[in-house]
């Protein structure tokens, strides 16, 4: 899809529908709290122990804090945005249009974890990782065919009626596929403890969304030309594919984990992580690899002044492959409670992400902002795995189990 908006949009239509795109997901890792994250710990282990009330009181806690921060943030950054650029009309609208689905993407991402944490992974995964770009493609398509000529508003409220869809077809498919006696149950809430336990989630989520979306939002911010910005946003969508795979296998492990973590069943979890390796891994690479040789090609399907961005290319392609392959490190030092490190290490990976955009953006462009996404990305993630793994080793010798 990425590639048809790209050859089918003007350069400045294409920068105006990349920027719309990474302030929603922006904007939706704020609106969460975390909380969609937390979920995957939470649900799996009060559903084992059939303690309906918390588990009810949990999704209706959830789902009221997301509408309310969604709709809060959307006008915050509006007001931003106006001070701050002051956008034209060609602008204004794809970004307007992006701000007002912000709330059904949040809670479009809520019911996916919702539902994954129930045993739904698959089904999940389904919805989110296929149904819905079907969906985008449909509506754009569509949208394109009927107008006569696609432009980045069109493309952006195709992109946002998607996501509405797929928000009633999940929220659906939670109230059907969760134990009856869950909505049946008194609902029991704890906030305080929720939005405490779920920070450090949704500070790294809201990091590992800025990795992506910083650079493109940095780049505008600093003044470089649209054509770095749009040549960043093809980069990013091709060399950071892959974070796909992390996100699909945290949603399968992460259940399994939140369980065997309540059990103290640590050697299971360091079984876990090597059998995700046995198959990850050798799938990370082959990715990678083939970035390495048709990377140039994939990028000139974007358009003929795509392929420049081949370094750039190459540094996100690295960077998102060393983040997938140790994607559990984190997720695990957050559910043994490590919220203290995980907050501490993302934080500073954030602000090199941000200080290397800033000294390498306007100079090299594209490339610049490649290189502080791999840099950032890649070493926290080879930090969180040398600490997981220790907490893990640590734990068996001392006997659990």
């Amino acid at each position: 899809m990425t590639v048809f908006l790209a050859r089918t949009l003007d350069t400045h239509g294409f920068h105006d529908y990349s920027v719309a795109v990474a302030t929603v997901m922006l904007l939706t890792s704020l609106a969460s709290l975390g909380l969609e994250k937390y979920a995957l710990r939470l649900l799996p282990a009060s559903l084992e122990r059939e303690d309906w009330g918390t588990a009810r009181g949990f999704v209706r806690f959830s789902t009221r804090s997301v509408i309310v921060v969604s709709v809060l943030l959307g006008i915050l950054y509006l007001a931003v945005r106006f001070a701050a650029t002051q956008p034209t009309g060609r602008e204004l609208w794809p970004v307007l249009v992006g701000v007002a689905v912000v709330p059904a993407v949040a809670l479009a991402q809520l019911f996916i974890e919702v539902l994954a944490s129930s045993g739904e992974v698959v089904r999940a995964t389904f919805f989110y990782r296929l149904l819905f770009p079907v969906t985008v493609a449909a509506f754009i398509f569509g949208i394109g065919s009927v107008s006569g000529r696609l432009t980045a508003t069109l493309a952006v409220l195709g992109y946002a009626g998607a996501w509405v869809v797929t928000l009633f077809l999940l929220w659906d498919q939670t109230r059907r596929r969760l134990p009856g006696r869950l909505w049946s149950a008194e609902a029991v809430e704890s906030p305080r403890v929720w939005l405490k336990d779920s920070a450090p989630f949704l500070v790294h989520s809201v990091m590992m969304t800025q990795f992506a979306s910083l650079g493109i939002i940095g780049l505008e911010f600093a003044g470089r030309e649209e054509h770095s910005v749009a040549i960043l946003a093809a980069c990013m969508q091709t060399g950071s594919f892959v974070v796909l795979l992390a996100t699909a296998t945290n949603r399968y492990y992460s259940p399994r984990a939140s369980i065997l973590i309540e059990k103290r069943d640590f050697a299971e979890i360091e079984s876990i992580i090597k059998e995700r390796w046995r198959w990850l891994v050798p799938v990370t690479l082959g990715y990678f690899l083939g970035i390495v040789f048709f990377g140039k090609k994939i990028l000139a399907g974007f358009g003929p002044e795509f392929d420049e961005g081949y370094p750039a290319l190459l540094w996100i392609s690295g960077g998102a492959s060393v983040s997938v392959i140790l994607a559990m490190a984190p997720v695990y030092l957050k559910y043994v409670r490590r919220n203290r490190l995980v907050l501490g290490i993302t934080a500073c990976a954030g602000v090199v992400n941000l200080a290397l955009i800033l000294l390498l953006g306007p100079k090299f462009g594209a490339t610049g902002a490649a290189v502080a996404y791999a840099v950032s990305i890649g070493g926290m993630a080879i930090l969180f795995a040398v600490l997981g793994i220790a907490s893990v080793k640590t734990q068996i010798e001392r006997g659990y189990p």
